[in-house]
């Protein structure tokens, strides 16, 4: 009797990029970017997979790094001291021997300032996602546009909140998030804003044109507002995006001012909304493309720019801060590592661009007329500014992920701003650095148009290229639109040896 060779199924790789994912169509998964990017000129980014070990040491945090006994008796009082951005918030929690994991109250380590378990995701958690994703329209009213962005949200902007590295921040943003999207307008209208920007860069520009078109004038319901589009006009989405920017913004305006006037940041839901919203809507204003504000602007008539939007984002964190801490999305709050144990001090410290900005600091110092000592104001800002800078550096090395470098923006101290604004020239160089890390750190959806890149053709015009540094930055971002794919070395990225090693005109 002849024998049959059984086939094993040959399994079907998921290591594509993510454009490849999202048009459904086959990666050659080359590295950095794929044929298919590289034909059509669009940045190609790769998801990071999580090694099993990886998870499992996130999840339990070793007891090595503990430094307070999270052993309680029943109804005791557990007062812990956690670091959030730039300031330390105090949590009381009361606990009790018989609770479950889903109960189980946060500790204190040395590694991550707080630590916490986050449980996996439970019935209530998918019921509520998929209540979300497959009935939303007929329970909320959303239009189709407003069904895909939800559906686009959940299968490709979470990736964009946690780099597949984060856990927490992933189950909250896949799980937790959407019992507040059927339950708050502001927090929906923030993730249409989110996922029309991250919608129009991620699909080729005539498709999206051509299918938010039949959306609108073949298939929505007849007394839907519609709004007329140009088939070949490159601005269809941008109008639907901007229209759910602009009333995302009157919304959150409102809102805040409302809980400022009742001092409701204790209030569970209002700290979630306000959280999740801010998130949201200072992300979607650090990617945009169109031009909605600037980075920093010097023009009174000017209502904001990203860097006073960039105070409010991090006062909602700090008045919320201790509320938060103690619901179900938690796993928002982004908790830095210890740095003043780990992180190398400035002095002492080998990063390429905090060597070249202290060393400016010194020469600033020497050659300007003021009184600008150690023990002056105006010197113990930008110095403090540059350590917050250094923190940030590690902590992408140390996630593996390039959020802590964004949320650098929320931590400068006021009085820097205030430098800034004044248009102090040292100042304005630590700032134009740090847009050019962030472009290079890809926060941005298109690469000639985004606020990092006008910042530093601005700063190029008025202040001037002033040495070798500053000219291969500009270099890098303008000319050659450079981007790192991989944030463990990202500390040591050093300017003047990428144009070295890449050549002037490559």
């Amino acid at each position: 009797m002849p024998t049959t060779k059984i086939q094993s199924k040959r399994k079907r790789s998921r290591n594509g990029c993510l454009s490849c994912k999202q048009m459904k169509i086959k990666c050659n998964e080359a590295k950095p970017s794929c044929e298919y990017c590289i034909d059509t000129g669009r940045a190609c980014v790769y998801a990071t997979p999580i090694s099993k070990s990886r998870m499992q040491r996130a999840r339990k945090p070793s007891s090595v790094n503990e430094v307070t006994d999270t052993t309680t008796t029943p109804t005791s009082s557990v007062s812990s001291t956690i670091e959030i951005l730039d300031s330390r918030i105090t949590v009381s929690n009361s606990s009790s021997t018989s609770a479950s994991p889903y109960e189980e109250k946060p500790s204190v380590s040395i590694l991550c300032g707080y630590s916490h378990y986050e449980p996996p995701p439970n019935y209530v958690d998918h019921l509520t996602r998929s209540l979300v994703l497959n009935q939303a329209s007929t329970m909320l009213g959303l239009s189709r546009f407003e069904l895909r962005l939800l559906k686009f949200f959940d299968n490709q902007c979470v990736y964009m909140f946690s780099f597949g590295v984060n856990e927490g921040v992933h189950h909250a943003w896949k799980y937790k998030v959407p019992q507040l999207f059927m339950e708050s307008e502001l927090v929906r209208q923030s993730m249409f804003s989110f996922a029309a920007v991250a919608l129009s860069s991620s699909l080729p520009l005539p498709e999206v044109q051509s299918l938010d078109n039949e959306d609108i004038f073949g298939t929505l319901a007849p007394h839907e507002e519609v709004c007329k589009f140009n088939l070949m006009a490159r601005d269809n989405i941008y109008l639907k995006t901007t229209a759910h920017f602009l009333d995302t913004l009157n919304r959150a305006q409102e809102k805040i001012q409302q809980v400022n006037v009742s001092n409701s940041f204790g209030d569970p839901f209002t700290a979630k909304e306000l959280k999740v919203s801010s998130i949201l809507i200072f992300a979607m204003l650090g990617l945009q493309p169109y031009g909605l504000i600037k980075l920093i602007s010097f023009d009174e008539d000017e209502e904001t720019d990203l860097v006073k939007f960039s105070k409010s984002t991090r006062d909602i964190t700090l008045n919320c801060a201790s509320t938060l801490l103690q619901s179900e999305i938690r796993g928002l709050l982004y908790l830095r590592v210890n740095e003043d144990v780990y992180c190398p001090r400035i002095k002492e410290c080998d990063y390429p661009i905090i060597k070249y900005l202290l060393q400016g600091l010194y020469e600033f110092q020497d050659s300007t007329d003021k009184v600008l000592d150690d023990t002056s104001h105006s010197y113990q800002t930008l110095q403090l500014t540059l350590d917050w800078l250094t923190k940030a550096l590690f902590s992408c090395r140390y996630y593996r992920f390039p959020l802590p470098l964004f949320r650098f923006l929320q931590i400068i101290p006021d009085y820097f701003r205030t430098l800034l604004y004044a248009k102090h020239p040292y100042a304005l160089k630590v700032l134009y650095v740090y847009a050019s890390l962030c472009f290079i750190a890809r926060f941005q959806m298109f690469k000639q148009y985004n606020i990092w890149r006008d910042f530093i053709v601005w700063y190029e015009s008025e202040m001037g290229l002033n040495d070798n540094v500053e000219r291969n930055l500009y270099h890098l971002v303008v000319d050659q639109c450079y981007v790192v794919t991989s944030y463990e070395e990202f500390p040591y990225f050093d300017p003047v040896e990428v144009v070295r090693e890449k050549g002037p005109t490559s």
